[in-house]
C-alpha cells in the first residue's frame, strides 16, 4: 500500500529535541498530552508512539515517558531528547527523518 504525504509523519531533530509538525500531531497523537519514546541501539530505530494505558511500548523498561511541549502556534510539538542522546551516547543535531507509521507497534518509527 502507497502511504500518501499525510500519512507520512514529518519528524525533525533539532538540537535535543525531537519536533513534530502539527499534521503529525493530529493524526497520531491526538490530544495526548505525553509519548513513549524507546530507541534500539542494535538496529538503531526509534519508537516514539502515543502515552495510552497499555501501550506496547509501555511494557519496555527502557521506555521514556516525555512531555509534547508546544512549540508553535501551528500545533508543532517536540520532545526533549537528552535523557536518550545521553543514554545511547548520540550527538544533538539537525535532521530531517524518513519516518513511517509502525502499524504493528502502533508507533511512528524513526531510523537514526
Amino acid at each position: 500500500m502507497t502511504e500518501v504525504a499525510s500519512d507520512i509523519p514529518h519528524v525533525e531533530q533539532r538540537g535535543h529535541h525531537l519536533w513534530l509538525d502539527a499534521a503529525t500531531v493530529a493524526r497520531w497523537f491526538g490530544d495526548v498530552p505525553a509519548a513513549l519514546v524507546l530507541y534500539n541501539g542494535g538496529s538503531r530505530k526509534l519508537w516514539v508512539a502515543p502515552a495510552t494505558d497499555g501501550h506496547t511500548l509501555s511494557k519496555f523498561s527502557t521506555t521514556h515517558q516525555l512531555l509534547l511541549k508546544h512549540r508553535t502556534a501551528a500545533g508543532d510539538r517536540t520532545l526533549a531528547l537528552h535523557e536518550v542522546l545521553i543514554d545511547h551516547q548520540l550527538p544533538p543535531q539537525t535532521r530531517t527523518f524518513n519516518a513511517s507509521w509502525n502499524t504493528l507497534v502502533g508507533c511512528i518509527e524513526v531510523t537514526l
